[in-house]
């Protein structure tokens, strides 16, 4: 009787065992992957109220170097926004106030020349010429105040108004001069510096100043070119880092398990899935038939954590690479809280805890940004 016992307990044993997952030798490699997804505005319109328009101010200096204004007026594009000629939400306004040289030097120093013992064996000047070169300007945002206004901004109820020898009234497409401000404003002030340095040349300042002389104005204009294009290039950064729905595509990795056994085959089918659909991921559409296509992967994903549930390292490579690969996911899926789940439970793996501690400090991040947005996606309509 107890020899019958004994059997039935090992055979009960033997099955158990042999139901068990086989942990297979496993490296884990980095797999990277694209995705598309919008960076949300620091202030939210209603997508109804999403319409601009946009002006080019140039001060006489810069109108007679650019006199094109709408090459300038057509970088002050607002991603997501409508720009519309009558009663828009937002109006932007451009001045570039000031441009000019500020002076100009010839610097000079001495070069000696010495043998292996020290001693003077040829001792001259290089002379070198630098001009400096200055520009001003301010980028206006006149809006509702209600609407549009960040608590931190800068207000202008009313511009100041300041006598300048370079505005004078023109006209030339989007060019305007002395526009009023009388609504609530936000601004960025643009002050830049530039500096041109010929170059050095021996024993003589003649040849510099001569060379200089002769390109004086195409230097001049250059500088007046670059100051113009980085006002409306930083005017363009501004305004979409305060209202737009900016399109960013962000590179990332996902960790797949690197075996030749059938769970390697399995994993690399999934991981390749994976970054095909995200591929299919558009900035300015929703990700409703992402998600549906991404659920079969994340009961793959989900799985693994009870497939491989042993202590050994295998298994908690495994079960990494599941609770990792599942945070991701869940943060491109704009699903912030069940990424800090994933990032908790790869903490709790006690396999490289900091990658745990880094996807909840992103999903916090991504939490902060949809409550002050008023949001839950950053995939939103645009016009």
């Amino acid at each position: 009787m107890k020899n019958k016992l004994l059997l039935l307990m090992l055979i009960s044993v033997a099955s158990t065992y042999a139901q068990k997952t086989k942990t297979p030798k496993v490296d884990l490699d980095r797999y990277s992957f694209s995705i598309s997804l919008q960076r949300l505005p620091e202030v939210v319109v209603p997508f109804e109220k999403r319409t601009y328009n946009s002006t080019v101010s140039l001060a006489q200096s810069i109108y007679n170097v650019f006199p094109d204004a709408n090459v300038l007026n057509n970088k002050l594009h607002i991603y997501g926004w409508k720009r519309v000629e009558q009663n828009p939400t937002l109006e932007v306004n451009v001045k570039l106030n000031e441009y000019g040289q500020s002076g100009s030097k010839i610097n000079s120093e001495i070069v000696e020349n010495k043998d292996k013992d020290g001693n003077v064996k040829e001792r001259y000047t290089l002379y070198q010429l630098v001009a400096d070169y200055y520009g001003s300007g301010v980028c206006y945002v006149n809006g509702l105040e209600s609407d549009v206004t960040p608590p931190d901004a800068e207000k202008v109820s009313k511009l100041e108004s300041k006598v300048n020898r370079f505005l004078q009234n023109t006209t030339n497409g989007a060019v305007t001069l002395d526009k009023s401000e009388s609504k609530s404003t936000v601004r960025k002030n643009f002050n830049l510096s530039y500096q041109y340095s010929s170059e050095k040349v021996k024993n003589s300042s003649y040849e510099i100043e001569k060379n200089y002389r002769m390109s004086k104005n195409d230097i001049y204009n250059s500088y007046a070119k670059k100051f113009s294009n980085e006002v409306a290039d930083g005017s363009f950064d501004f305004i979409n880092y305060k209202y737009g729905f900016t399109p960013e595509t962000y590179n990332d990795n996902l960790w797949i398990i690197d075996s030749e056994d059938e769970e390697g085959k399995i994993q690399k089918e999934a991981i390749d899935a994976v970054k095909v659909i995200f591929n299919t991921m558009k900035a300015n559409e929703p990700i409703d038939d992402i998600k549906s296509k991404m659920q079969p992967l994340i009961e793959y994903f989900e799985s693994l954590k009870t497939k491989y549930n042993g202590d050994d390292k295998g298994s908690k490579k495994i079960r990494y690479s599941a609770y990792f690969n599942l945070g991701k996911i869940y943060l491109y899926l704009d699903m912030p809280e069940k990424t800090i789940a994933e990032g908790e439970g790869l903490i709790a793996n006690d396999y490289d805890k900091k990658d745990g501690t880094n996807l909840i400090n992103e999903a916090k991040r991504l939490i902060t940004v949809f409550e002050r947005t008023k949001l839950n996606t950053r995939h939103n309509k645009i016009h």
